[in-house]
């Protein structure tokens, strides 16, 4: 884990992992970091060098994880679901015919802003459950 890192940090820091660790399978867990300062197709650009990166390092597997809700500005929160469906359209179309790496993608949508900490921002028991939820299913759908 690394707070408060955007896509472009964690696919630096994902190089060394992946050389050390060979996963098979990893899992992309998109937050909120960069959605106040950077463009829609910045951070699609940034996720899709993060499955390139892994598709480099014979990653078999590539699973998104939606961004949550978070009570956001409205520009915001319209940039966080364009982005999701940026990245769902791209794992059922492209880059599903591109045979060299699986990738898929899960939203998070029964979270909801009633499983949020009063932050808005941090997940409360039953977000953390669900969210647990949504993962295992991500993972294990394929």
């Amino acid at each position: 884990m690394l707070p408060g890192a955007n896509a472009s940090k964690i696919d630096y820091y994902l190089v060394p992992e992946l050389i050390e660790n060979k996963y098979e399978t990893v899992v992309i867990h998109c937050g909120t970091n960069a959605l106040y300062d950077k463009s829609v197709d910045d951070i699609t650009q940034e996720l899709c060098r993060i499955r390139e990166t892994c598709l480099r390092y014979h990653v078999k597997r590539v699973v998104f994880s939606g961004i949550i809700c978070r009570r956001l500005r409205e520009d915001v929160r319209f940039k966080r679901d364009t982005i999701n469906i940026n990245i769902a359209t791209l794992c059922e179309g492209p880059w599903k015919r591109d045979n060299r790496l699986i990738s898929n993608f899960f939203y998070n949508d029964n979270i909801s802003f009633s499983d949020l900490q009063n932050d808005g921002l941090h997940l409360l028991e039953s977000g953390s459950i669900k969210f647990a939820n949504n993962l295992l299913n991500g993972i294990n759908n394929r």
